[in-house]
Parts: C-alpha cells; structure tokens; sequence
C-alpha cells in the first residue's frame, strides 16, 4: 500500500512537471510502447536472472570452481555476439522479437532438467541457448520503441526503455535472492527457472500479440525521414566563445559532431562574422555595438571555428551577424533546399536559437550537455524550465541511443 501510494504521488507529480525525471506523458495513449515496455521488463527479468542465478548455481549446486563457472557463460556471449552481428541490419523486428522469446523458453526448460550431476555439456548447451535471445532481443526493442514513439519524445521513450530493463534487472535480483535463500542449491535453480519461463512465455504472448509489429516497423521510411531530414547545427564553436566555457566543454561538442556525422546526419556549422569596422552592427546593440571593431571579423583568428570541430569535407558553413543562427544569412532557405525539418542543436548560448526554430516550425532537440552558456546557472534553467516547453531537450548519448535503434 505505502508503494502503490508513493508511486501514484511521484506520477502526479511527474505529469505536472514542466521537467519531469521521468516523463511519463511519452506513454499517454501509446499502447503498443506500453507493451514493448512490459516486453523488455520481462526479457531482462529472464536475462538477468540467469546471468546471477545460473553462474551463482553452477558454482554452488553443480560445484565448478569461479574461473569455470565464468568459462560457461563465454558461449553465450559468443553466440550473443555473432547473432546481433548477423541480423542486427536486417529488416524485421516481430521475426526478432519472436526467435528471442522462442530461445528463452527452449533455455528455461533444459534448465529444468538440470540436476547436479548434469555432463558439463548440458551447461554449455544451456548457455548457447540463451545467447540467441541475448543477441536478438536488445536491438530489437530498440527498434520497436523508435518506430513506435512519438517522434517528438523519441529520445525520452529510449531512456524509459533502459529505465524498464533496469526494473528487470532489480526484480531479477530479488526473485534470484528468493528462489536460492542461503544457498544457490538446484531445488532453488529449478524454483527460479520457472520464474523465468513463466516470464519467458509472457514475453512470447506479448510479442505474438502485437500487430504493431508488422510490415511498417520493418521498413526505413521513418529512419530516412527522421535521419535524411535531420540536421546537427553546430552553433557559435569559436575560441572568443568557448574560452568562457568550462575545460570538459569542447569534448562533448566534439562527439555531438561526431555522433552525427557517423549515423549520416548532416552538420551544419553556425559562427558569428562581423563586417570590418562592424558597419554591420548599431552602437545601440547591447551585444555588439561595444564589441572593439576587430572581434569577430575575417581577420580574427579567434573567429574562426575551433580545430577540434572544424568543418568537414562538404560541410556547410554559415555566418551569423547577430545571436540568432538565422540572421543576417540564408540558412533558412538552405534548410528548405534541403528538405530539413528537424534540428538538433550543439553549440554556445542555444536560447535564442531554440525560439526561433520553434516559431518557424521546426522539430527541435537540443543536446543539454553539448550546448553550453557562460553562465553555468542559466544553462541550467534553459535546460530544465524554459527549451523543453518549446522542444525536446536530450542529452548526447541519449541521442545516440535513439539513432543506434534505427540502425
């Protein structure tokens, strides 16, 4: 009771957040990722539990020593390896989904004739069962989750997915720790073995349950509109700017570019250049009519984008004369030429920016740990109060997360 009341309090409060730490709104009438959500709970219940429980017995129960017991669970990672390596590009996740569940069933039960007299090779077996399920089941409930998220919290939707597989690994734990007791004996193997197929034989009902799954979730339209219509700005990545930033700053611009520019995303870099004697730039400008007439000109070099985030080969580069990324230059149009709706924003003081986008249509994600103010506080506030009410905001690795599941 006291559970179930402090959940539906942090629930209440979550769904009133303008930041929440979970954002449960990402599950509001989507009931396809409700149960992919429950598929991975139960999928990492049983991968978990035999990752503690089947290594803890066959020590204990079946009497290998540690560095044995550990040579036992290579095949599975083996076979886990060569599996996600063979089908991890090929198109389909409900054929996925459906072979993980089959191998996870198969497992449970050679599990339930296991005795401690077993041959090793029953063991072996055993785990090379299991890395079918291990190869398979991961990328695929990515998949599923990107194709059926809204595409506006997709990177919110991937963090809940991770979220329910460490609920998994929790209620692993404790049902491992219950069917064993004081000792991982093979009556207490047996005991979580059944736990495990029950929650294997769920898993396989929620899949084949699921019509969501079919010929849409095994095509590369949404990747193709989602990646060929994306763009990464790179905003404002020059020494004047990133010498008031903090030290650790450049090296997560540096993988934001670097994260895009290996899933195909097209970079786009924004700098301020003003006009010689800055003829560009009113004296009542707060900003830059103070500015001494040499900074920020052609001839600064400080102007110029930092090395470790310069342009690549066929990159665009576009000046800015003022703090919004759209002024004084055509990005607008060139975004139209390009048939970009989506952008994803890295770079020195992203508000004005992220408004802008916004009123003029576009999808936007800003990358709360590649973006950065001089003013660590306000930084802070953008990031959590003000971008999410006109955006999505994500860190760089939960934006990886989401482009890994659609590859």
């Amino acid at each position: 009771m006291i559970a179930a009341a402090a959940g539906a309090a942090f629930a209440a409060r979550e769904l009133r957040a303008p930041t929440p730490f979970i954002d449960l709104r990402v599950l509001g009438g989507n009931t396809p990722l409700l149960v992919t959500y429950g598929r991975a709970l139960v999928a990492y219940v049983v991968a978990y539990s035999f990752l503690y429980g089947f290594t803890q017995w066959t020590q204990e129960g079946f009497g290998l020593s540690p560095f044995h017991a550990g040579l036992v669970q290579i095949p599975m990672f083996g076979v886990a390896i060569g599996v996600s390596i063979i089908t991890g590009r090929r198109k389909g996740v409900r054929g996925k989904l459906l072979a993980g569940a089959l191998g996870q069933v198969i497992a449970c039960v050679v599990m339930l004739t296991l005795t401690g007299d077993s041959p090793v090779w029953m063991l072996i077996l055993v785990a090379l069962i299991f890395g079918v399920p291990q190869g398979l089941n991961s990328l695929a409930l990515q998949n599923s989750v990107y194709f059926q998220a809204d595409p506006e919290r997709t990177a919110s939707s991937a963090g809940l997915l991770r979220t329910f597989a460490y609920v998994g690994a929790m209620v692993a734990s404790a049902t491992t720790a219950a069917s064993f007791g004081q000792r991982a004996d093979t009556g207490g193997m047996h005991h979580l073995a059944w736990i495990r197929l029950g929650a294997g034989v769920l898993y396989l009902l929620l899949t084949v349950g699921d019509r969501t799954l079919g010929p849409r979730a095994s095509t590369p339209e949404r990747k193709a509109h989602t990646v060929a219509r994306t763009a990464l700005l790179a905003m404002d990545l020059q020494p004047h700017h990133l010498a008031r930033l903090p030290a650790d700053y450049l090296p997560r611009a540096v993988r934001a570019l670097g994260t895009a520019r290996a899933a195909g995303v097209p970079v786009i870099h924004v700098a301020l250049r003003l006009r010689p004697g800055h003829i560009d730039a009113h004296p009542r400008n707060k900003i830059f009519g103070s500015l001494p007439s040499h900074l920020f000109t052609a001839d600064d070099p400080a102007a110029a984008i930092h090395p470790d985030v310069a342009p690549a080969e066929g990159e665009i580069v576009v000046y800015k004369n003022r703090v919004s990324a759209f002024a004084g230059n055509n990005l607008q149009q060139i975004l139209a030429a390009q048939d970009i709706d989506r952008l994803v924003l890295a770079g020195v003081s992203t508000a004005g920016i992220v408004l802008q986008a916004a009123d003029l249509d576009y999808q936007v994600t800003v990358l709360s740990d590649a973006c950065a103010d001089p003013n660590p506080a306000l930084h802070h506030t953008l990031v959590t109060d003000v971008l999410p009410r006109r955006g999505e905001v994500a860190t760089v690795e939960q934006w990886a997360y989401t482009l890994h599941a659609t590859s």
